[in-house]
């Protein structure tokens, strides 16, 4: 629905004969742009308070804190920045095309289409993008599933061991 809402006035511009005024954005905008500005102001904060009590859970469960704790609160840091980033990257095209309906007299019908395109292809991508930094490109691998090796009687015989490492306890356990 609103889909169509944006794309019949590109294909058939004698459809959109409204009144624009103000008075007639503002229902627009409150359901378009300020739940994006608001995730977009909230979500860094959240992920700035959850990346500070990250440490102090680590070291509350442990009693101690390594080099070890410190790679895993620097790399949950890295992760909270790329998923707030990503939304950014994605979203930000929506927020410009809301300044570019505010001053539609002087932008060119192209300049709407060429934005529409740009979120059409940013606003999905954000669910691969998401899926990429929460795996890591090392998580692209197409490689059988460890059920599927272990039918057929491969194994995987990659090493996990931490080779170089210090420490004498992992900092989590498998059973």
């Amino acid at each position: 629905m609103l889909c169509a809402e944006g794309v019949v006035p590109l294909y058939y511009p004698s459809l959109l004969h409204c009144e624009h005024t103000p008075a007639h954005l503002i229902p627009h905008y409150l359901v378009t742009y300020v739940p994006i500005l608001a995730v977009m102001i909230v979500n860094p904060v959240l992920y700035f308070i959850a990346s500070r009590s990250v440490k102090t859970l680590l070291t509350s469960q442990r009693a101690h804190f390594t080099d070890q704790e410190r790679k895993i609160i620097q790399k949950i840091k890295e992760r909270f920045f790329l998923v707030v980033l990503v939304f950014f990257c994605c979203w930000s095209p929506n927020i410009v095309n809301g300044l570019l309906l505010v001053c539609h007299k002087s932008v060119s019908q192209g300049a709407f289409s060429t934005m529409r395109i740009i979120m059409a292809i940013l606003n999905p991508l954000q669910a691969f993008l998401n899926s990429v930094v929460y795996r890591g490109c090392a998580g692209c691998n197409f490689r059988r599933p460890e059920f599927m090796l272990m039918a057929s009687g491969v194994r995987d015989s990659g090493n996990y061991s931490h080779s170089g490492s210090t420490e004498t306890t992992a900092l989590l356990r498998t059973r």
